[in-house]
């Protein structure tokens, strides 16, 4: 499928997620990484360590911390683009995956090692939108090899059922704008609307964006 994709002049984007497992909780099943090392492979809470740190909102955060669980996603990443041939990446809550234990942070290994890989660095790395924990609204603050896939439209004109037609029209800019992104000297390409689309049809708010701005 990608040589068909790429045969015919389009690039392929993988949307990972690395963020966090199907094991949930600590009320979740046991399905592979908690039975293997569960201190190694998840955050867990300082003072009580049976239980999760969710920065993910699905009950657990994968741990990039560890030297282990860090390898594991850049072999993965690795093989998608050495043997599948993908163009690059749109990280999943890209935030979470910085984190350590001060909050998100740009020199987090998970960075260093993308940037230095002979690989990885010369791929498209996209963060995905905002994680559920304090301080996950990092657009425009990731280092200078990544882009945004914002989640402004959401954020900014709230719920898809209560934006009006001007704050939808409003809000389109938003991607792309120079506050986030001339300071440094980044091109509006820095900045990719990914929030938009749903699985299988267009999302309410991108309707109502088309029609806004064709009629």
């Amino acid at each position: 499928m990608v040589r068909s994709l790429h045969a015919a002049g389009i690039e392929v984007i993988l949307d990972v997620v690395y963020n966090h497992t199907a094991e949930g909780n600590h009320l979740g099943p046991t399905l592979c990484f908690r039975g293997i090392d569960n201190l190694a492979y998840y955050r867990l809470q300082p003072d009580n360590p049976r239980l999760y740190l969710d920065f993910t909102g699905t009950g657990n955060t994968f741990n990039l911390l560890n030297s282990r669980a860090l390898q594991l996603v850049m072999d993965s990443l690795r093989y998608w683009v050495l043997e599948m041939h993908v163009d690059g990446f749109r990280f999943d809550l890209a935030s979470s995956l910085a984190r350590d234990h001060e909050g998100v942070n740009k020199l987090h290994a998970f960075f260093e090692i993308i940037h230095q890989d002979p690989v990885l660095s010369q791929v498209k790395l996209i963060r995905g939108t905002v994680d559920v924990g304090a301080g996950g609204y990092q657009v425009g603050n990731f280092p200078v090899l990544w882009a945004n896939g914002t989640a402004n439209i959401v954020i900014r004109c709230g719920a898809f059922g209560r934006a009006t037609k001007a704050a939808l029209v409003s809000c389109l800019p938003a991607h792309g704008q120079s506050d986030l992104y001339q300071h440094n000297g980044r091109r509006p390409y820095a900045s990719i609307i990914s929030s938009l689309p749903t699985m299988g049809s267009p999302s309410p708010i991108w309707s109502a964006i088309m029609k806004s701005t064709t009629s």
